[in-house]
């Protein structure tokens, strides 16, 4: 299963090349390790490199499932599909060296569809500040996703922020102070011109 803030970033990225050249097909042999250098990673390779981690994530997503549901007064949608189709991976004649990346890698149709009608622009800077931090860049997308498409004062409830990204806390009042202290984080990075009023109460 894919994990943590590197499979995150390489989704981001591989979902960025996508809507940029248009195509459900990336290439990735070269501008992934660009990528991992960008975002403040060495481009060291061995079994604790950070090519072979962000490697091995890549290799995660191209076999994991996405589950959406949704639940209403009257009724629960559930929606499953595989977000990679494809992946094609040019293996070294000599044994002692190791695979390089992957030089393909092809959406799936339900996910590139939904790129195309749902793809945000990001802040490479934020991203960065927290390349390290799942959470934090899990919030940051989700406010994001929130500054582009609601345009009207929308009020959220405690329990429903909780249910998101609240598993990690047995006590509400010790998760509403570690999402105050998240949220100021991410207003800190942000630009000025890209504050959102939001506020946590």
């Amino acid at each position: 299963m894919p994990f943590g803030p590197k499979a995150r970033l390489v989704l981001m990225h591989l979902c960025s090349e996508a809507v940029r050249h248009k195509s459900p097909t990336i290439e990735i042999a070269d501008n992934l390790t660009t990528f991992v250098r960008d975002m403040g990673f060495t481009d060291s390779g061995g079994k604790k490199g950070s090519l072979t981690a962000f490697k091995e994530q890549l290799n995660a997503l191209a076999h994991c499932s996405i589950r959406i549901s949704s639940t209403e007064p009257n009724k629960v949608k559930a929606n499953q599909f595989f977000p990679i189709e494809e992946m094609e991976m040019w293996l070294s004649t000599d044994s002692r060296q190791p695979s390089l990346w992957p030089s393909k890698v092809t959406f799936s149709g339900v996910m590139y569809e939904s790129l195309q009608r749902h793809a945000m622009p990001y802040n490479q800077r934020v991203v960065r500040a927290f390349q390290g931090r799942a959470r934090k860049l899990d919030i940051y997308f989700w406010l994001n996703w929130r500054m582009h498409n609601i345009k009207a004062q929308c009020v959220i409830s405690w329990d429903a922020i909780a249910e998101q990204f609240g598993s990690g806390s047995s006590r509400q009042r010790d998760f509403k102070a570690q999402f105050k202290e998240e949220i100021t984080h991410i207003k800190e990075v942000l630009p000025k011109t890209l504050q959102l009023e939001f506020v946590v109460r």
